[in-house]
């Protein structure tokens, strides 16, 4: 190997390595980005759940995010890509009651990283009352139990 491809395979190790220490630094803004977008999401489903419930006095709320897209002629506020259930690096969903034969007053959106740690870090959480939780450790049961609120760097102001 000649003096020159030397400095270049060098240079090209050095490189490597650098992006190896900093990869983590470039990730945190598409994570902040990605967390504030699942929880605008959180907030958009959660008033198209009360928009549909007006809508469906009979059914209450939506069990299934497509459902909600169904607005989307109406002057819903549910896009067609969020209604499919992921967004910005987060997979959504609604959770509803077991028993599906009775008017549904409850639910419960669970929003979560689509690759957790590179995607988002936190499993984001909201109910009927409009609250939106998270779960550091990236638990749905966790996030649904602890009720721990999201700070105001990612509501809307």
């Amino acid at each position: 190997m000649t003096a020159k491809q030397s400095s270049i395979v060098s240079i090209l190790i050095l490189v490597f390595f650098i992006s190896l220490v900093f990869w983590p630094y470039k990730c945190a803004p598409r994570i902040f980005l990605n967390q504030l977008s699942a929880t605008r999401s959180v907030e958009t489903i959660s008033l198209s759940q009360r928009e549909y419930a007006a809508r469906h006095p009979q059914s209450g709320y939506a069990c299934i995010l497509s459902d909600l897209a169904e607005q989307n002629s109406g002057g819903g506020t549910l896009d067609s890509v969020l209604a499919a259930g992921t967004k910005s690096g987060y997979n959504f969903e609604i959770q509803c009651p077991q028993d599906k034969s009775r008017r549904i007053e409850h639910y419960a959106i669970v929003g979560a990283p689509v690759k957790p740690g590179i995607t988002g870090q936190y499993v984001l959480c909201g109910d009927q009352n409009g609250e939106i939780w998270y779960s550091e450790n990236g638990s749905a049961p966790d996030c649904l139990a602890r009720h721990k609120p999201v700070e105001s760097k990612y509501r809307k102001k």
